[in-house]
């Protein structure tokens, strides 16, 4: 028989009606997936996010995960190579966040390098302040600095800790993974592939002019630690076969000698979603934010 007979209606029935009874859902975790399109007064253009929220259980459930009406937030950057469905496709992010009991917000920025072009919109502005005013618009999200968090990979982790040393009063923590924390190494080293450096300096201008600038992750670690910055908790992690391991690095050895206290993880690993996959478990789990949900 190719094919096993199907339930009759009646037994499907009784399937169906039990597999709904509230003894079954209890401590279910249930989020919701959101595709927002929606325009952009900065970028003066449409644009996407993906967004997860945490649902409640049954109809009759109080919302466990709500902090005072509105919820926590993270903010998740994509590479340079991909855009706002990339972590959705990617990894498991929407069950980590459920398990966690926190909102995800996954926003497009093309090749801006999370900053305000120099030849291009204001993709900082974008991210700093119109998406979470617009996303606060839609969704209950926190606008309290301890329910904000920031995090991504690649080009996305440079963008999490420009956003959270520039912008340090919206964030509570930002998380790096296998980020470009040397970004004007980097752009010296890639200044050779004529492609590469056309994208750094479209989005940052003169590349001989990284170094110092508002668009140098050391630079800025610097500065807010002289300047006296209540700078957010950081995460960093990066794989040690990833080619630019060696900026994870030097980031850690600055942090430690300027005295800035950070999170520091490497383990074998490349450039790749397996890393980023396992990891960003590692960093739900380390946000500081209160009444997580227990695994």
């Amino acid at each position: 028989m190719l094919f096993p007979t199907p339930p009759t209606w009646k037994s499907q029935r009784f399937v169906n009606a039990a597999y709904f009874t509230p003894e079954l859902l209890k401590g279910a975790k249930i989020m919701a997936l959101a595709h927002v399109n929606y325009y952009s007064h900065v970028l003066g253009q449409d644009c996407q996010a993906e967004v997860v929220l945490p649902q409640k259980r049954m109809e009759t459930d109080p919302d466990p995960l709500r902090r005072g009406g509105e919820l926590p937030v993270l903010w998740l950057l994509h590479g340079g190579t991909e855009d706002n469905t990339a972590w959705q496709r990617q990894t498991s992010i929407e069950r980590y966040a459920t398990d966690a009991g926190i909102a995800v917000v996954m926003p497009s920025a093309q090749l801006s390098f999370y900053s305000n072009m120099a030849s291009g919109g204001r993709y900082l502005d974008f991210i700093a302040e119109e998406l979470p005013r617009t996303m606060r618009e839609f969704f209950h999200f926190s606008d309290k600095r301890e329910n904000n968090f920031v995090a991504g990979s690649s080009m996305g982790g440079y963008g999490a800790f420009k956003l959270a040393l520039t912008k340090p009063e919206k964030y509570a923590a930002a998380a790096s993974l296998s980020g470009s924390l040397d970004l004007a190494a980097m752009a010296q080293q890639m200044s050779a592939d004529p492609r590469a450096k056309k994208v750094i300096e479209l989005a940052l201008g003169d590349i001989d002019k990284l170094k110092d600038s508002e668009h140098d992750i050391l630079f800025l670690l610097k500065k807010a630690k002289k300047e006296g910055t209540n700078i957010p908790k950081l995460f960093v992690c990066c794989g040690t076969d990833d080619f630019i391991y060696s900026q994870s690095v030097t980031f850690r050895e600055l942090a430690k000698r300027i005295g800035v206290e950070i999170t520091y993880h490497e383990e074998p690993g490349a450039h790749e979603w397996e890393f980023w996959n396992r990891n960003i478990q590692n960093v739900l789990k380390w946000l500081p934010f209160s009444n997580k949900s227990e695994n």
